[in-house]
């Protein structure tokens, strides 16, 4: 008995030192008024007159036209994940919106919302009816990934295809720190910081010494506005695994085309998932990629966009007659607009993206 009180004692007072000292290493810094105006000027917002008030959402955009791709990201990310396939995308003819979902990125940060998956979706829903986005290919990465399906099931006609990136789909075990900030919420912020923010970036990626300092700054950046690190705390809080059985239940409704991306060596949404994913939708196209982890677009983008490519280029080409397509070699693609199905040309790590 006073054994197993020794040890209770114990791991109480190691967890409260791990806290106070992930406070003592906490950096986050609000950004002033001034400093926060001048990152969000010349950026393009969306104002969503919601049931919840107004607010606003930040968005990139890309391209013309009416083959419009909707990119969604995961927890903790925003716009800035999509930034290596942007261009390229954009120049094989196709329309791409990427938003900061409300509590992310540059958008807005307010501290009463519920942020759960319902509310994500709703903003997605209303973002495309204001722009005027009739249908479009949703490209859905981690907790994105969940939304993307989630809108599919509730608006199946909203959606043209699906592409789902290391997504959630199915109930998941969090890893301890984060399951005890669901319930412990002062030991969040201490993991927000760009220390900390570098560490769980290279736990995420399977070659660590490939995470950036521009990485960890535009992982960052949202936590030094206010709100920022409550609101990610408010969407941790409201993560539900009986949503994701009720959800993955509905999986056999979906008749649309669907590409399946993984990282074979993602830590954080296990290729378990990733094989319940290919049970449930057998005919899905796939793409397992090697030396990488949970975020395949920025650390595998040149594989991501051939598979994405192929994958739209099946079921939605870029407007072009197909005797203009058969004539044009590969080199000439780029020079009228196309991206060719194989990118050993296209050097992704010089193409234009803008700052964030």
């Amino acid at each position: 008995m006073r054994k197993g009180l020794w040890i209770i004692g114990t791991l109480i007072g190691l967890l409260w030192t791990s806290i106070v000292l992930l406070f003592i290493f906490t950096d986050i810094q609000i950004l002033a008024p001034e400093e926060q105006y001048k990152l969000k000027e010349g950026k393009y917002f969306w104002k969503w007159h919601s049931p919840h008030g107004s607010l606003a959402m930040h968005y990139v955009e890309k391209g013309e036209g009416s083959k419009h791709l909707l990119f969604l990201h995961g927890f903790r990310a925003h716009s800035y994940t999509w930034q290596p396939l942007m261009e390229p995308l954009a120049q094989a003819g196709y329309h791409l919106w990427a938003i900061d979902l409300i509590g992310y990125g540059l958008s807005d940060k307010p501290e009463h919302l519920l942020y759960n998956a319902d509310f994500f979706v709703e903003q997605v829903k209303a973002f495309m009816e204001g722009k005027g986005i009739a249908k479009a290919h949703l490209v859905g990465s981690s907790m994105g990934g969940g939304l993307a399906l989630s809108l599919a099931i509730a608006h199946p006609l909203r959606v043209h295809s699906l592409t789902l990136l290391s997504a959630l789909g199915y109930p998941l075990d969090l890893p301890l720190y984060v399951s005890l900030s669901r319930h412990i919420s002062l030991i969040w912020a201490p993991f927000l910081g760009p220390r900390m923010v570098r560490y769980c970036l290279k736990e995420l990626v399977f070659d660590r010494d490939s995470v950036t300092n521009e990485q960890v700054e535009a992982y960052s950046l949202p936590y030094r506005f206010p709100g920022g690190v409550a609101a990610s705390l408010l969407t941790l809080q409201q993560f539900d695994n009986q949503r994701l059985i009720e959800m993955s239940s509905a999986y056999s409704s979906l008749t649309h085309p669907i590409l399946i991306i993984w990282g074979q060596h993602d830590t954080l949404i296990p290729m378990s998932h990733y094989k319940k994913f290919l049970k449930d939708f057998p005919h899905a196209e796939t793409q397992l990629i090697v030396n990488c982890g949970h975020i395949p677009q920025e650390e595998k983008p040149k594989e991501v966009l051939e598979a994405l490519l192929t994958f739209l280029q099946k079921i939605d080409p870029p407007l072009s007659s197909k005797s203009m397509m058969k004539s044009l070699k590969p080199a000439q693609f780029l020079e009228n607009g196309y991206i060719p199905l194989s990118l050993q040309e296209f050097d992704v790590d010089k193409a234009k993206i803008p700052a964030i």
